[in-house]
């Protein structure tokens, strides 16, 4: 059985590392073969489990697509991760944990989209760039931790109305989740 390698090499199974013919994720080179992206590829990744901060001696600086992976239930991400990109956790449905680094600057589109069994994030000081929809479908019984802003008004300013709405219908509107924002000493 072959897979590719992330450069559209093909490689036998039997080659792979450890990490790879466990956890089935596949690499991909980025930042002019400098990093690597990591994602599902089109397997269902089951369980819980923590990305590696580098990969062939190289850092893990990206977080592709898990989209649908709906029995990922835990995914620790290393603080080498600055961008979490479109869609990468949509529709995670069985997702209970994930920790956001320090280091992450970005977080895509529709990043953790319908992830119904997430109880709470925090967002970290560090980003800087909230794709639109990126909390679409959270609950009220669901919780997002804001540092790095201590209003609605600011994080607004920074990342655009948008992060925080969802599509419905035809429109768009807030989305039901609980947002907290750090004022220094407390979120409020």
């Amino acid at each position: 059985m072959l897979m590719t390698n992330g450069t559209g090499v093909a490689i036998p199974i039997a080659a792979l590392s450890p990490v790879e013919k466990k956890e089935k994720l596949v690499f991909s080179l980025t930042n002019n073969d400098t990093a690597y992206s990591v994602s599902a590829g089109y397997r269902q990744i089951r369980g819980s489990f923590s990305i590696p901060a580098t990969y062939n001696g190289k850092p893990v600086t990206s977080i592709g697509s898990f989209a649908g992976c709906s029995n990922l239930t835990g995914i620790t991400i290393p603080a080498s991760v600055t961008q979490i990109g479109n869609s990468a956790f949509s529709g995670c449905t069985g997702l209970t944990s994930v920790t956001i680094p320090a280091g992450v600057t970005t977080i895509g589109e529709y990043a953790f989209q319908n992830c119904t069994r997430l109880r709470s994030v925090t967002i970290p000081a560090s980003v800087t760039t909230i794709g639109e929809y990126a909390f679409s479908y959270w609950y009220s019984s669901q919780t997002i931790n804001v540092r790095g802003y201590a209003s609605e008004a600011e994080a607004d300013v920074a990342w655009r109305v948008n992060w925080r709405r969802e599509r419905y219908s035809n429109s768009t509107r807030n989305i039901s989740a609980t947002i907290k924002y750090w004022n220094g000493s407390s979120y409020q």
